[in-house]
């Protein structure tokens, strides 16, 4: 109870929020996927062979998806991960 009292006096309010620019959609999703088909290929690796043509298109589509992100997020006006951020 003491918790509630001491938020509400010292938070301040934040029922309107001024920065809020939308959501990076499109980023969101190409990190989705590329990370889906990183893990699968990674998974089934062990099982099917590193060779096997199935894994290396795994690996193949989710390299290309990360390249994509990159790119996509510099020129994003609000990205979902400053790429400055790795410098």
């Amino acid at each position: 109870m003491t918790a509630l009292v001491l938020a509400y006096l010292f938070l301040p309010d934040n029922s309107v929020i001024e920065d809020y620019h939308g959501f990076d959609l499109v980023g969101s999703l190409l990190i989705f996927f590329a990370m889906i088909a990183l893990i699968i290929s990674l998974e089934l690796g062990g099982r099917m062979g590193w060779t096997s043509p199935s894994i290396i298109l795994g690996l193949a589509v989710s390299l290309l998806l990360l390249i994509i992100f990159y790119k996509w997020e510099n020129k994003h006006p609000h990205p979902l991960f400053k790429m400055c951020l790795l410098k």
